[in-house]
C-alpha cells in the first residue's frame, strides 16, 4: 500500500531489499525485522523521500547551448538510460506471470524494447554528432579562430532526420498509453502490475 499511494517509496524498498509486490503484504514493521532494518530509519529514508524539494529550474532560454546540451545529456538521457530498463524488466515479469490473461503485455514489451533500441540510437547521434557541432557553432560566434566542423557527412538535412526520430518517439509513447488505456491497470492485479503502470 506505501509503495502503491507513494511512488517515491519504490526506489527507497527496491535499495532496502523489501519486497513490496506479492511477497510484500505485510505491516512495514515486519517487513524490516525480516531484513533487520530499523523501522525509524526505514521511515525517515521514506519521508526524505517523499519531501525532497525540487531543484530551482535555471531560465534555459538564457543558458549557453553548451550548457543545455550538456543538460539535456545528464538529466534526459541518463534517465532514459536507468529508466527503461528497469522498464523493460517489469514488462519481462509482468509478461511471463500475466501475458496469458492480459494479451496486451506483449505489444507493449515489444513497444518498449523499440522505443529503447531507438532511443540509444538516438541519443547517440545527439551526443556524438548534433550536440558537439552545436557547441562548435556556438563557440564560432565568440571565438573567430574556431571553425564549426561538420561532421554530419552525407546526411543532407540532420536536424530534420533527429525530428524525425522525436515523431517516432511520439508516436511509441501514445501507442504504449493506448495500449496501457493510460497506463490504468487492470482491477485485481497484483501490486508490480500497478506499479509497473504508475
Amino acid at each position: 500500500n506505501i509503495a502503491l499511494h507513494q511512488p517515491t517509496a519504490i526506489r527507497v524498498f527496491e535499495h532496502l531489499g523489501i519486497d513490496y509486490c506479492c511477497g510484500g503484504n505485510q505491516a512495514l514493521a515486519d517487513a524490516c525485522a525480516a531484513r533487520k532494518l530499523d523501522i525509524r530509519a526505514v521511515l525517515v529514508a521514506l519521508e526524505f523521500a517523499a519531501e525532497r524539494p525540487a531543484l530551482p529550474t535555471p531560465d534555459w532560454s538564457l543558458a549557453s547551448l553548451e550548457l543545455l546540451c550538456a543538460h539535456i545529456i545528464v538529466k534526459h538521457h541518463a534517465f532514459a538510460r536507468r529508466e527503461l530498463p528497469r522498464l523493460l524488466e517489469l514488462a519481462d515479469n509482468m509478461l511471463a506471470r500475466h501475458g496469458a490473461a492480459h494479451p496486451e503485455l506483449a505489444a507493449i514489451q515489444t513497444t518498449l524494447q523499440q522505443l529503447d533500441y531507438d532511443l540509444a540510437e538516438h541519443q547517440a547521434k545527439e551526443e556524438g554528432v548534433l550536440f558537439p557541432y552545436i557547441v562548435s557553432l556556438e563557440r564560432s560566434l565568440t571565438d573567430p579562430d574556431e571553425d564549426p566542423v561538420s561532421c554530419f557527412g552525407f546526411l543532407p538535412d540532420p536536424v530534420a532526420l533527429l525530428s524525425r526520430d522525436h515523431k517516432d518517439t511520439i508516436a511509441q509513447l501514445a501507442q504504449l498509453r493506448q495500449l496501457s488505456h493510460h497506463f490504468t491497470a487492470p482491477i485485481g492485479v497484483c501490486l508490480t502490475y500497478r506499479i509497473f503502470y504508475t
